[in-house]
Protein backbone atom coordinates (compact mmCIF):
# COMPACT_ATOMS: atom_id res chain seq x y z
CA UNK A 1 0.00 0.00 0.00
CA UNK A 2 1.04 3.58 -0.69
CA UNK A 3 0.29 5.81 2.30
CA UNK A 4 -0.94 9.26 1.26
CA UNK A 5 -1.36 12.52 3.17
CA UNK A 6 -3.30 15.42 1.59
CA UNK A 7 -2.55 18.97 2.73
CA UNK A 8 -5.11 21.61 1.79
CA UNK A 9 -8.80 21.61 0.89
CA UNK A 10 -9.47 22.62 -2.71
CA UNK A 11 -11.51 21.33 -5.63
CA UNK A 12 -8.37 19.65 -6.98
CA UNK A 13 -7.56 17.79 -3.75
CA UNK A 14 -11.19 16.70 -3.32
CA UNK A 15 -11.22 15.30 -6.87
CA UNK A 16 -7.95 13.55 -6.06
CA UNK A 17 -9.44 11.99 -2.92
CA UNK A 18 -12.51 10.80 -4.77
CA UNK A 19 -10.45 9.15 -7.50
CA UNK A 20 -7.85 7.82 -5.09
CA UNK A 21 -10.50 5.91 -3.14
CA UNK A 22 -10.97 3.79 -6.28
CA UNK A 23 -7.30 2.79 -6.39
CA UNK A 24 -6.49 -0.22 -4.25
CA UNK A 25 -2.85 0.74 -3.94
CA UNK A 26 -3.59 4.06 -2.19
CA UNK A 27 -4.36 4.43 1.52
CA UNK A 28 -5.22 7.91 2.85
CA UNK A 29 -3.68 8.32 6.30
CA UNK A 30 -4.07 12.06 6.92
CA UNK A 31 -5.83 15.21 5.76
CA UNK A 32 -5.12 18.84 6.68
CA UNK A 33 -7.86 21.38 5.93
CA UNK A 34 -8.77 24.93 6.80
CA UNK A 35 -11.03 25.81 9.74
CA UNK A 36 -14.22 25.43 7.65
CA UNK A 37 -14.47 21.65 7.57
CA UNK A 38 -18.13 21.68 6.58
CA UNK A 39 -16.94 23.18 3.30
CA UNK A 40 -14.94 20.00 2.80
CA UNK A 41 -18.02 17.83 3.32
CA UNK A 42 -20.22 19.87 0.98
CA UNK A 43 -17.54 20.15 -1.70
CA UNK A 44 -16.70 16.47 -1.50
CA UNK A 45 -20.31 15.44 -2.00
CA UNK A 46 -21.47 18.02 -4.55
CA UNK A 47 -18.29 19.44 -6.08
CA UNK A 48 -18.20 17.32 -9.24
CA UNK A 49 -19.90 18.34 -12.47
CA UNK A 50 -20.01 14.68 -13.53
CA UNK A 51 -21.77 13.01 -10.59
CA UNK A 52 -22.50 13.30 -6.90
CA UNK A 53 -20.47 11.32 -4.40
CA UNK A 54 -22.12 7.90 -3.98
CA UNK A 55 -22.03 7.88 -0.22
CA UNK A 56 -22.20 9.98 2.91
CA UNK A 57 -19.62 12.39 4.31
CA UNK A 58 -19.47 13.03 8.06
CA UNK A 59 -16.97 15.50 9.48
CA UNK A 60 -16.01 14.87 13.08
CA UNK A 61 -13.55 16.53 15.41
CA UNK A 62 -10.70 14.20 14.51
CA UNK A 63 -11.54 12.68 11.13
CA UNK A 64 -13.75 12.69 8.08
CA UNK A 65 -15.81 9.50 7.75
CA UNK A 66 -16.93 8.30 4.32
CA UNK A 67 -19.48 5.54 3.86
CA UNK A 68 -21.39 4.15 0.88
CA UNK A 69 -21.00 2.36 -2.44
CA UNK A 70 -18.17 4.32 -4.00
CA UNK A 71 -14.70 3.57 -5.23
CA UNK A 72 -13.64 -0.03 -5.48
CA UNK A 73 -15.76 -2.90 -4.18
CA UNK A 74 -19.22 -2.71 -2.63
CA UNK A 75 -20.28 -1.06 0.61
CA UNK A 76 -17.31 0.83 2.10
CA UNK A 77 -16.34 2.73 5.20
CA UNK A 78 -13.24 4.96 5.24
CA UNK A 79 -11.94 7.12 8.07
CA UNK A 80 -9.31 9.75 7.18
CA UNK A 81 -7.77 11.45 10.26
CA UNK A 82 -7.32 15.20 10.34
CA UNK A 83 -3.76 16.45 10.77
CA UNK A 84 -2.55 19.63 12.46
CA UNK A 85 0.80 20.38 10.84
CA UNK A 86 1.50 23.09 13.44
CA UNK A 87 1.18 20.64 16.33
CA UNK A 88 4.04 18.58 17.77
CA UNK A 89 4.55 15.09 16.47
CA UNK A 90 2.05 12.56 17.70
CA UNK A 91 1.59 9.05 16.41
CA UNK A 92 3.97 8.55 13.46
CA UNK A 93 2.22 9.09 10.13
CA UNK A 94 5.08 8.04 7.83
CA UNK A 95 3.46 8.77 4.46
CA UNK A 96 4.90 7.58 1.18
CA UNK A 97 3.33 10.52 -0.70
CA UNK A 98 2.30 14.03 0.37
CA UNK A 99 -0.12 15.84 -1.95
CA UNK A 100 -0.33 19.65 -1.66
CA UNK A 101 -3.16 21.94 -2.73
CA UNK A 102 -2.12 24.80 -5.01
CA UNK A 103 -2.51 27.37 -2.20
CA UNK A 104 -0.64 25.39 0.47
CA UNK A 105 2.00 27.80 1.80
CA UNK A 106 3.07 26.36 5.16
CA UNK A 107 6.37 24.53 5.66
CA UNK A 108 6.12 20.78 5.95
CA UNK A 109 6.95 19.65 9.51
CA UNK A 110 9.87 17.31 10.06
CA UNK A 111 7.67 14.62 11.60
CA UNK A 112 5.77 14.45 8.30
CA UNK A 113 8.80 14.32 6.01
CA UNK A 114 11.15 12.07 7.99
CA UNK A 115 9.91 9.11 5.95
CA UNK A 116 11.20 10.94 2.81
CA UNK A 117 7.87 10.93 0.97
CA UNK A 118 7.36 11.93 -2.64
CA UNK A 119 5.72 15.36 -2.76
CA UNK A 120 3.10 16.16 -5.40
CA UNK A 121 1.61 19.64 -5.84
CA UNK A 122 -1.38 20.98 -7.72
CA UNK A 123 -0.71 24.36 -9.34
CA UNK A 124 2.61 26.01 -10.07
CA UNK A 125 5.93 25.35 -8.28
CA UNK A 126 6.27 27.24 -5.01
CA UNK A 127 8.91 28.10 -2.44
CA UNK A 128 7.27 25.64 -0.05
CA UNK A 129 8.43 22.12 -0.97
CA UNK A 130 10.25 23.19 -4.16
CA UNK A 131 11.15 19.55 -4.76
CA UNK A 132 7.49 18.73 -5.39
CA UNK A 133 6.45 17.24 -8.72
CA UNK A 134 3.75 19.53 -10.13
CA UNK A 135 0.60 18.03 -11.61
CA UNK A 136 0.58 19.34 -15.20
CA UNK A 137 -2.35 21.41 -16.55
CA UNK A 138 -4.74 19.04 -18.30
CA UNK A 139 -4.90 20.80 -21.68
CA UNK A 140 -1.13 21.28 -22.01
CA UNK A 141 -0.47 17.71 -20.85
CA UNK A 142 -2.87 16.23 -23.43
CA UNK A 143 -1.37 18.38 -26.20
CA UNK A 144 2.13 17.27 -25.23
CA UNK A 145 1.13 13.58 -25.29
CA UNK A 146 -0.50 13.95 -28.71
CA UNK A 147 2.54 15.80 -30.09
CA UNK A 148 4.81 13.05 -28.72
CA UNK A 149 2.69 10.43 -30.51
CA UNK A 150 3.01 12.29 -33.84
CA UNK A 151 6.78 12.90 -33.65
CA UNK A 152 7.81 9.44 -34.95
CA UNK A 153 6.01 10.33 -38.21
CA UNK A 154 7.76 13.68 -38.59
CA UNK A 155 9.70 16.13 -36.45
CA UNK A 156 7.56 18.87 -34.92
CA UNK A 157 8.71 22.37 -35.87
CA UNK A 158 6.04 24.35 -33.98
CA UNK A 159 2.99 23.66 -31.85
CA UNK A 160 0.07 25.55 -30.37
CA UNK A 161 -3.24 24.60 -28.81
CA UNK A 162 -6.24 26.89 -28.51
CA UNK A 163 -8.80 25.90 -25.88
CA UNK A 164 -12.09 27.05 -24.43
CA UNK A 165 -12.56 26.29 -20.74
CA UNK A 166 -9.08 25.37 -19.52
CA UNK A 167 -8.26 28.44 -17.45
CA UNK A 168 -7.88 28.71 -13.69
CA UNK A 169 -9.20 31.78 -11.95
CA UNK A 170 -7.04 30.94 -8.93
CA UNK A 171 -3.75 31.04 -10.85
CA UNK A 172 -1.61 33.61 -8.99
CA UNK A 173 0.60 34.18 -12.03
CA UNK A 174 -2.21 34.85 -14.46
CA UNK A 175 -1.81 38.62 -14.60
CA UNK A 176 1.95 38.47 -14.97
CA UNK A 177 1.68 35.81 -17.67
CA UNK A 178 -0.68 38.03 -19.64
CA UNK A 179 1.55 41.05 -19.24
CA UNK A 180 4.68 39.14 -20.27
CA UNK A 181 3.13 37.46 -23.29
CA UNK A 182 0.68 40.09 -24.44
CA UNK A 183 -2.29 37.76 -24.26
CA UNK A 184 -5.79 38.99 -25.00
CA UNK A 185 -7.92 40.08 -22.08
CA UNK A 186 -9.29 37.05 -20.23
CA UNK A 187 -6.77 34.63 -21.71
CA UNK A 188 -4.20 32.45 -19.96
CA UNK A 189 -1.01 31.48 -21.77
CA UNK A 190 1.27 28.65 -20.69
CA UNK A 191 4.17 26.84 -22.42
CA UNK A 192 4.83 23.12 -22.66
CA UNK A 193 7.60 21.06 -24.35
CA UNK A 194 6.43 19.99 -27.81
CA UNK A 195 9.77 18.52 -28.91
CA UNK A 196 13.47 18.87 -28.29
CA UNK A 197 14.12 22.58 -28.51
CA UNK A 198 10.49 23.35 -29.44
CA UNK A 199 8.14 24.95 -26.91
CA UNK A 200 4.43 24.51 -27.50
CA UNK A 201 2.03 27.19 -26.31
CA UNK A 202 -1.46 26.79 -24.85
CA UNK A 203 -3.86 29.70 -25.11
CA UNK A 204 -7.15 29.31 -23.23
CA UNK A 205 -9.91 31.67 -22.27
CA UNK A 206 -9.77 32.49 -18.58
CA UNK A 207 -13.08 30.88 -17.62
CA UNK A 208 -13.11 27.68 -15.63
CA UNK A 209 -15.46 25.10 -17.17
CA UNK A 210 -15.89 21.45 -16.36
CA UNK A 211 -14.77 20.40 -19.84
CA UNK A 212 -12.14 22.10 -22.00
CA UNK A 213 -12.55 21.88 -25.77
CA UNK A 214 -9.24 22.30 -27.57
CA UNK A 215 -7.65 22.20 -31.02
CA UNK A 216 -3.97 21.29 -31.32
CA UNK A 217 -2.08 22.67 -34.33
CA UNK A 218 1.27 21.09 -35.23
CA UNK A 219 3.69 22.25 -37.89
CA UNK A 220 5.70 19.21 -38.99
CA UNK A 221 8.81 19.05 -41.15
CA UNK A 222 7.60 16.24 -43.44
CA UNK A 223 4.06 15.79 -44.84
CA UNK A 224 1.98 13.15 -43.01
CA UNK A 225 -1.43 11.56 -43.56
CA UNK A 226 -4.35 11.98 -41.17
CA UNK A 227 -4.89 8.20 -40.96
CA UNK A 228 -1.28 7.71 -39.87
CA UNK A 229 -1.69 10.40 -37.21
CA UNK A 230 -4.79 8.68 -35.83
CA UNK A 231 -2.98 5.33 -35.74
CA UNK A 232 -0.05 6.84 -33.81
CA UNK A 233 -2.34 8.52 -31.26
CA UNK A 234 -4.38 5.33 -30.89
CA UNK A 235 -1.19 3.38 -30.21
CA UNK A 236 -0.07 5.93 -27.60
CA UNK A 237 -3.50 5.77 -25.93
CA UNK A 238 -2.78 2.22 -24.80
CA UNK A 239 -0.15 3.48 -22.35
CA UNK A 240 -1.32 6.97 -21.44
CA UNK A 241 -4.50 8.86 -20.59
CA UNK A 242 -5.77 9.42 -24.13
CA UNK A 243 -9.06 8.03 -25.42
CA UNK A 244 -9.43 8.00 -29.21
CA UNK A 245 -13.05 7.96 -30.42
CA UNK A 246 -14.07 7.40 -34.04
CA UNK A 247 -16.33 10.43 -33.68
CA UNK A 248 -18.04 12.67 -33.88
CA UNK A 249 -17.30 13.39 -30.21
CA UNK A 250 -18.07 16.41 -28.07
CA UNK A 251 -17.35 17.85 -24.66
CA UNK A 252 -20.23 15.97 -23.03
CA UNK A 253 -18.51 12.70 -23.94
CA UNK A 254 -15.48 13.73 -21.88
CA UNK A 255 -17.41 14.80 -18.76
CA UNK A 256 -16.30 12.70 -15.79
CA UNK A 257 -13.59 10.93 -17.81
CA UNK A 258 -10.04 10.54 -16.51
CA UNK A 259 -8.75 10.53 -20.11
CA UNK A 260 -8.43 13.25 -22.75
CA UNK A 261 -10.84 12.40 -25.57
CA UNK A 262 -9.50 12.72 -29.13
CA UNK A 263 -12.06 13.05 -31.94
CA UNK A 264 -10.47 10.92 -34.67
CA UNK A 265 -13.10 11.92 -37.25
CA UNK A 266 -11.95 15.53 -37.05
CA UNK A 267 -8.18 14.94 -37.28
CA UNK A 268 -6.78 16.55 -40.43
CA UNK A 269 -3.38 16.67 -42.10
CA UNK A 270 -2.62 18.89 -45.07
CA UNK A 271 0.93 19.36 -46.26
CA UNK A 272 3.01 20.10 -43.18
CA UNK A 273 0.06 21.01 -40.96
CA UNK A 274 -1.65 18.61 -38.52
CA UNK A 275 -4.81 19.52 -36.58
CA UNK A 276 -6.09 17.36 -33.69
CA UNK A 277 -9.25 18.33 -31.76
CA UNK A 278 -9.69 16.96 -28.24
CA UNK A 279 -11.76 17.43 -25.08
CA UNK A 280 -10.95 16.87 -21.42
CA UNK A 281 -12.65 17.16 -18.06
CA UNK A 282 -9.96 19.37 -16.54
CA UNK A 283 -10.38 18.57 -12.83
CA UNK A 284 -10.96 14.86 -13.37
CA UNK A 285 -7.97 14.44 -15.68
CA UNK A 286 -5.64 16.40 -13.39
CA UNK A 287 -6.79 14.31 -10.41
CA UNK A 288 -6.02 11.18 -12.42
CA UNK A 289 -2.55 12.51 -13.28
CA UNK A 290 -1.98 13.15 -9.56
CA UNK A 291 -3.03 9.56 -8.82
CA UNK A 292 -0.53 8.35 -11.42
CA UNK A 293 2.19 10.36 -9.68
CA UNK A 294 1.18 8.99 -6.28
CA UNK A 295 1.22 5.38 -7.43
CA UNK A 296 4.38 5.75 -9.52
CA UNK A 297 2.52 4.89 -12.74
CA UNK A 298 3.15 8.24 -14.42
CA UNK A 299 5.03 7.18 -17.56
CA UNK A 300 5.02 10.83 -18.68
CA UNK A 301 6.68 12.29 -15.56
Amino acid sequence: MTRVVVLGDSAATRYFLRQGLSIQQLEFVGLATGPDRERLAYGFEYGSAASRFKGTVEVGADAVVLAGRYGRGGLRHDTIPFLDVAAPAGEPVEPDVVVLAADWDRPLPGWLTESAPRVVRFGRPASVAPEAVVVPPAVGWAAEEIAAAVRPLSAVAAAAVVAVGGGSGADPDRASALAARGGAAGAVVSPWPAADGVAGVTVVDGAERAVATAVLHLAVEEPVEAAAVVRRITSAARRTRLDVRPGPAGGADALGSADALVDASAVTAAGRSVVVPFHCDVRTLEAALACDLATGLATWA
